[in-house]
């Protein structure tokens, strides 16, 4: 029997960014993952994270890249709520 355990690289997620810093992760790319960022960006951005800038990005890496992976992350920002400005 092999014990040997494989060391499995994410290769893509969602971050949910507050004005730009990481404030969660959901991994991997999948309707579930979607669907949980999603969520928190609705509970938070009207209070927790009132007046904040909040946005979900699609994050992809590959494997093959080793140490070089995170250079070379590509992102995509699918969703952005933008604090309301009341003038």
């Amino acid at each position: 029997m092999n014990n040997h355990k494989h060391n499995r690289t994410i290769e893509s997620w969602y971050e949910v960014r507050v004005d730009g810093e990481k404030v969660a992760a959901f991994a991997p790319i999948s309707r579930d993952g979607c669907d949980k960022a999603f969520k928190l960006v609705e509970d938070t951005h009207l209070d927790l994270y009132k007046g904040k800038q909040m946005q979900i990005v699609a994050i992809h890496s590959n494997p093959d890249w080793g140490n070089e992976a995170k250079k070379h992350q590509s992102e995509e920002v699918i969703h952005e709520e933008n604090p309301t400005v009341i003038e």
